[in-house]
């Protein structure tokens, strides 16, 4: 299928700064090239990209650099699970009182946590 022409990352992340821009911009260029001149699996060159992007980022000292890599990892499994056509699974709307248990949390999962129904959380990493 083809992609949009900024991989749809518009409707998944907001970037807060030109710096953040200008980054995301060349992340989708250099995604954009490896699917269409290198003929890549669009599933691949995401991932490739946002690796590549995000181990840059986690090596920072800065906190909210590290925060960033984060938020890119979020973006990068979200643009995945919507290109791959995946259902997105949600801790918004629970029905019945659940411990949840995972590897971790993304930012976008704990944003839209309901703690109503949430009776613990453990986690196997607290970082990407």
């Amino acid at each position: 299928d083809p992609l949009p022409s900024d991989l749809g990352i518009k409707y998944i992340y907001n970037p807060k700064s030109e710096t953040e821009i200008d980054a995301l911009e060349d992340l989708i260029d250099e995604i954009q090239t490896a699917i269409l001149r290198d003929c890549m699996y669009p599933e691949l060159a995401i991932e490739s990209g946002f690796g590549q992007y995000i181990a840059n980022y986690q090596q920072a000292e800065d906190l909210l650099v590290v925060r960033h890599a984060m938020d890119m990892y979020d973006v990068k499994h979200r643009l995945l699970r919507n290109y791959l056509g995946k259902v997105e699974r949600s801790l918004s709307q629970l029905e019945k009182d659940v411990i949840v248990v995972a590897e971790n949390l993304l930012p976008s999962d704990i944003a839209t946590i309901d703690m109503k129904h949430i009776k613990g959380i453990i986690l196997e990493k607290n970082v990407v």
